[in-house]
């Protein structure tokens, strides 16, 4: 399974439908990742609070409908669950036929760089069975959504915060102020250390000793 021209598919399939909204990508994205970390085996159990939680959907309404909405659409198999104690599982239907591309390799040595500077994907880990994807660091207009993903999937970010990443820069037009975004992928890195940090809590201790009198 070649997981970037499978996320390919799906993106481009997705932006051509109107019933698409976010939290389809979001789940979508969030279960892609668990089957992913599973070596793409044809089902996977998921439990319903995890996959909420990685997609950032906080009603179960929404939940089950995104769900029946993307198999409806012959994006994957939901299996429920038949007990609460019981994970369901999930069929993701492969997108594309995948002997059309032939076999890809990837150069050993870990990331390569080419001449210009720009960064390939790291061949490690359980990615090894992908293409080099290059990343643009000028933005002109801005990177596609789909370029977002693909940066969170290879870094293993989370997806939802992925959707969050883009949709707050397209709003501004990929600029910060006045000043056009100049490496995007630079600031996700940064955007995302200051998203998953803990926040450190204010210390009002002013060492006042107020046994001393005024």
């Amino acid at each position: 399974m070649n997981y970037i021209i499978h996320l390919n598919a799906f993106l481009e399939r997705a932006a051509k439908e109107q019933w698409v909204v976010a939290y389809h990508y979001s789940l979508y994205m969030a279960l892609f990742r668990i089957w992913n970390k599973t070596g793409f085996r044809k089902t996977f159990q998921i439990r319903k609070t995890d996959a909420m939680k990685a997609a950032r959907i906080s009603s179960k309404t929404t939940y089950y409908r995104c769900l029946k909405e993307l198999e409806a659409a012959k994006l994957l198999i939901f299996y429920s669950s038949s007990s609460r104690f019981t994970p369901a599982e999930i069929e993701m239907i492969p997108l594309v036929n995948m002997q059309d591309y032939g076999t890809v390799h990837v150069p050993a040595g870990g990331p390569q760089k080419e001449e210009n500077g720009t960064p390939t994907v790291p061949g490690e880990g359980p990615f090894l069975k992908q293409e080099n994807t290059k990343y643009t660091n000028s933005v002109s207009k801005g990177p596609g959504l789909d370029d977002v993903l693909k940066l969170f999937l290879v870094h293993e970010y989370d997806t939802g915060l992925g959707l969050r990443f883009w949709y707050q820069f397209e709003a501004t037009g990929w600029k910060i102020g006045n000043t056009p975004i100049a490496n995007w992928q630079a600031l996700a890195h940064k955007w995302m250390l200051n998203t998953t940090q803990p926040k450190q809590k204010t210390d009002n201790n002013n060492d006042q000793d107020y046994d001393q009198s005024f």
